[in-house]
């Protein structure tokens, strides 16, 4: 069973703003494949063509650029992407590191929007008196901006037996279903990755998406791999090692003698996060739970892309 370090890069840090500053033109942002993908289960009526369904920093939208899909869809089709990824779908993972923008492969209808918002949180409340039982839950896509936040929510009243209900309904009710009735689902196998310019090998953007290879700008297709136990096991001693290497730098660099991090004060943090960062990096810690390995040629061979229709599916 896959676990989530409580020390992944990707989970723990705060993504930062985009600016356009590094957003280059079409003539870096080709992706092109063929092969073929698995509708079945899907809700779509007439799927006609792939596009990619990237995500954002918040996991609140999804952003769907069509490209332009050829051959025989879904058995035989070939797809070009020849446009940068939409500007809201880009952030970085630190810093000095460039912008990018992931996204899973997915099948979509000839009226499919160019966006859709998608529910990142979920409550719910229930119980019973001696006369009812009533229930309230709410479903909302929440964003950097709350005044921007919207959701969708159902109060339901039903007898003892939880029969015989009554529900009243609010919002729109795709923040609850999901968006599998635009989209076929998002690819469990193939991962693309958008960079606006080329990392080194030593960066956090190559250890999270090429297990430490250098990228170049641009698109890249990434193959999907679950990690073993005992290779998750060891990407958790290494984020345990940088915790107490960035610990015991920081020490010696404030003179104190904290021996765990719950025990450093707030204004500490800045200082610590920095030489955790590049602990790190000097360790060369994967960032992921599951493996990412670029495809060198895309459109080399055809793929086979398989498809899930879980919402669990729109992180890494």
């Amino acid at each position: 069973m896959q676990r989530m370090s409580s020390y992944t890069w990707l989970a723990t840090v705060g993504l930062m703003a985009c600016s356009a500053s590094e957003h280059p033109g079409p003539e870096d942002a080709l992706l092109a494949l063929h092969g073929a993908i698995d509708l079945q289960g899907s809700k779509l009526e007439a799927p006609v063509g792939l596009a990619v369904a990237f995500g954002n920093d918040s996991g609140n939208a999804l952003y769907l650029p069509r490209g332009e899909t050829g051959g025989t869809f879904p058995s035989s089709f070939t797809f070009e992407l020849t446009e940068p990824p939409p500007r809201e779908s880009l952030f970085r993972l630190e810093g000095k590191e460039p912008q990018l923008a992931f996204g899973w492969l997915t099948a979509v209808g000839v009226d499919a929007p160019s966006s859709l918002r998608i529910a990142n949180s979920q409550f719910g409340t229930g119980g019973c008196s001696a006369t009812e039982c009533t229930s309230s839950d709410e479903w909302c896509s929440q964003g950097n901006d709350p005044a921007d936040d919207v959701c969708y929510s159902e109060q339901q009243t039903c007898d003892l037996n939880r029969e015989n209900c009554t529900t009243i309904s609010e919002g729109d009710v795709s923040l609850k279903s999901g968006p599998w009735e635009q989209i076929a689902g998002v690819s469990t196998n193939y991962l693309v990755l958008y960079l606006s310019r080329g990392v080194s090998a030593n960066s956090f953007t190559a250890l999270a998406f090429s297990e430490g290879v250098a990228l170049s700008a641009g698109y890249h297709l990434l193959a999907i791999s679950a990690r073993t136990e005992a290779e998750l096991d060891a990407q958790e001693a290494c984020f345990e090692q940088s915790e107490q290497r960035a610990l015991a730098q920081y020490n010696q660099q404030h003179g104190t003698q904290y021996s765990n991090t719950l025990d450093l004060p707030d204004e500490a943090y800045e200082d610590y996060d920095v030489l955790f960062s590049a602990a790190q990096l000097a360790l060369r810690c994967a960032q992921t739970n599951e493996r990412y390995t670029p495809v060198e040629d895309p459109d080399a061979m055809p793929i086979a892309i398989q498809l899930s229709r879980d919402d669990r599916g729109f992180s890494l």
